[in-house]
């Protein structure tokens, strides 16, 4: 009888110990999409603004901001995806287009070595897709360079670069193009 009794009070305080851990859970993973939302939010309400060059300037300041917040968010917790913020992440829009759209305002940072290389390490932890990571990437080499270098729906490939292109696209875990998929010429 004293057994029977000893494993209820183990199996209550052991299910009284999981519903604080989850509790506990829940609202890291609500703080965190507190703090990805308030992100967004930033980043979206001035492209909402009717536009003057005062807003470009502003805008620009903004986009800066937000690149070292969603960076320290990102060294801190890693890249936000469903694993990290359970479900939050599918619920909101502003907590799954934090990351992506802070990340495309500000491809130029994201092709400098420390950036690219935080990123890289964020898909081969599997926290963020390759191709999105390409995405980012390749915007700046499509709207700074002329070309793209990931083919992504930016813009496709040109066979000139296919050496090239499949080396950047293997260094980030995308797969190598058949001939197929590039375009005839860079020009």
């Amino acid at each position: 009888m004293r057994l029977i009794a000893i494993l209820i009070i183990i199996c209550f305080t052991s299910c009284s110990i999981l519903k604080e851990d989850q509790n506990k859970r829940l609202k890291e993973n609500n703080d965190l999409a507190f703090q990805l939302s308030q992100i967004y939010g930033a980043d979206q309400v001035i492209r909402q603004v009717p536009g003057n060059s005062d807003r470009i300037i502003v805008m620009q300041k903004i986009d800066s901001l937000n690149f070292v917040r969603i960076i320290d968010f990102i060294k801190e917790h890693g890249y936000p995806n469903e694993k990290l913020l359970g479900e939050s992440y599918n619920k909101n829009e502003s907590v799954c287009l934090a990351a992506p759209s802070i990340l495309l305002h500000n491809s130029s940072k994201v092709v400098q070595k420390p950036t690219f290389n935080l990123l890289k390490s964020e898909v081969e932890k599997g926290n963020m897709k390759p191709e999105a990571l390409a995405l980012i990437l390749d915007k700046y080499y499509v709207y700074y360079k002329g070309y793209s270098l990931y083919h992504t729906q930016f813009k496709k490939a040109c066979i000139e670069n296919k050496e090239l292109v499949n080396k950047a696209r293997l260094e980030i875990g995308l797969s190598a193009l058949p001939d197929s998929l590039f375009t005839g010429s860079c020009n």
